[in-house]
């Protein structure tokens, strides 16, 4: 999980949400240039599998791509999965944007 934005702690609050839900994560890191939207990117064969990350974290499909060089993310090597969180991801509910009533 790599944070794509100026949002403090998106990807680790993301890392741990998938986590909760089972997947097997590595350490939260921030991407070495800012991103627009969320995307996905899977290594060869894990293309379902990359969908149903998707899914989970309500990101459209179209958000899943191939894993290539151009990847903003150092060392992404090995990763069969790198979902990389924009600005649309990081705004719904994260971080919280409202006070609860007291």
């Amino acid at each position: 999980m790599v944070n794509g934005t100026q949002e403090a702690n998106a990807a680790g609050h993301f890392t741990q949400q998938l986590q909760q839900n089972g997947w097997n994560v590595s350490t939260p890191r921030n991407s070495t240039s800012a991103v627009s939207t969320t995307t996905i990117y899977y290594a060869p064969s894990q293309q379902q599998a990359a969908a149903l990350v998707a899914s989970e974290l309500g990101v459209p499909k179209t958000a899943v791509q191939p894993l290539t060089g151009a990847v903003p993310v150092a060392n992404a090597t090995g990763l069969d999965i790198v979902v990389i969180i924009g600005p649309d991801l990081a705004g719904k509910g994260f971080p919280a944007t409202t006070v609860p009533a007291t």
